[in-house]
């Protein structure tokens, strides 16, 4: 299914859980995994100067320079990449999330993962969000061409077989892709899909209310979700569940009961004020989940799944 996948990494030190979970994949899959690194500057406009890794001094990312950075990846992650025969290093200075996004595209990459890039901000001297999932992720997540899996954790090669798939929705749009794609993996795998939604708790409310609220509302959750896709899912084991509450919570919440080993979600971008944002149902969710987290943002991030 995933004949090419991109892993970028924002750390030379180790082996990290994205890029082992990658590389675990990509064995699994027998595709092509590209290692990619980005070296990242406190300035601006010029990119090219950056901190050398060895020394922490500033300069400029020559390509002598940029082929010690491969050479670095290139062992530090040599006992994952032990067996793995079909692997592309690469190094580029630059904005993350806009080289990235660009070695995708060229490449014609099937997925992308990441780990959240948050933590080594003073370090680096970049500019970061606290509690979010950090800038380049979300700015991948908003304009990527295919899925974007969010890694935290380090996962057992076992989980990989993705058996338990949860797929999250609040009926929009971006959900309705989200489970387009979360079918293709179903059927790949041969996994139970769990279709989830969070009837969200309105703040401030009477709990006598609430309760009257929810008795009512679940119902009909529930009938929508069998309207709205028990035609589309028959030929996939599947349930129905929802629960009510805070979705960043409850969804990762549900993961754990059920066992999930994937989650997939629609993105949720969406336009305030002449920008775009990220859904933090989906920044909360991937930060609180204890297995991979697979966003789908365009319907034509699908095209080369069909069939």
């Amino acid at each position: 299914m995933f004949k090419k996948i991109l892993v970028a990494t924002d750390s030379l030190d180790v082996c990290n859980p994205p890029a082992a979970l990658a590389v675990d994949l990509a064995k699994q899959e027998k595709a092509r995994i590209y290692l990619m690194h980005v070296l990242e500057s406190s300035y601006t406009l010029y990119r090219d100067l950056v901190k050398d890794f060895r020394t922490g001094e500033e300069i400029n990312a020559t390509a002598e320079y940029i082929q010690a950075v491969k050479k670095t990846m290139e062992e530090n992650c040599a006992g994952a990449l032990s067996g793995c025969k079909d692997y592309v290093l690469e190094a580029k200075a630059g904005f993350a999330w806009m080289e990235i996004l660009k070695m995708a595209r060229t490449a014609d990459i099937d997925l992308i993962v990441v780990g959240p890039h948050r933590g080594r901000a003073e370090e680096k001297g970049v500019v970061r969000t606290r509690e979010r999932l950090g800038s380049t992720v979300e700015a991948i997540i908003m304009r990527a061409r295919c899925p974007v899996m969010i890694v935290r954790r380090v996962v057992a090669k076992g989980r990989l077989a993705f058996k338990r798939i949860l797929l999250c929705t609040d009926f929009s749009d971006t959900c309705q892709y989200a489970l387009e794609f979360s079918l293709k993996v179903a059927q790949k795998y041969a996994s139970r899909l769990y279709i989830f939604h969070v009837l969200t708790i309105p703040v401030g409310e009477q709990v006598s209310y609430l309760h009257e609220q929810i008795e009512r509302e679940i119902p009909k959750a529930k009938e929508r979700m069998q309207m709205k896709y028990a035609k589309q899912i028959k030929r996939v084991d599947h349930s129905f569940d929802v629960w009510e509450g805070v979705p960043p919570i409850e969804i990762p919440k549900y993961a754990r009961v059920r066992g999930i080993d994937l989650i997939i979600m629609g993105s949720h971008v969406r336009e305030q004020k002449k920008r775009w944002y990220l859904g933090s149902v989906v920044d909360g969710v991937s930060l609180g989940s204890y297995c991979p987290v697979i966003t789908v943002t365009r319907p034509k991030s699908l095209l080369k799944f069909q069939g």
